[in-house]
């Protein structure tokens, strides 16, 4: 019977050892999600406020004063052309 006892405490020993890396793995990568996340954010929140800033100076022309012709998509499925006023 001791060489079975044996055997079992090896196979318990990396199998513990294995959960215990495995969790550190995982809590690595949780980390470096969150951290991801957080960059995208930042990163939206600036070109957010860049978008903001050139639309208070008013640098973004109105389809009015461009001189172009809007199209869209009517729910029809035709293109219906919108001429500045």
């Amino acid at each position: 019977m001791e060489p079975n006892k044996k055997t079992s405490s090896k196979c318990g020993d990396v199998l513990h050892k294995g959960s215990s890396v495995l969790s550190f793995i995982s809590l690595l990568l949780i980390v470096g999600l969150f951290l991801r996340m957080e960059s995208i954010n930042k990163k939206t929140e600036m070109n957010e406020l860049r978008v903001s800033e050139v639309e208070s100076r008013g640098e973004i022309g109105s389809p009015q004063t461009t001189g172009h012709k809007n199209e869209m998509e009517t729910p029809e499925g035709k293109w219906k052309t919108i001429l500045p006023n």
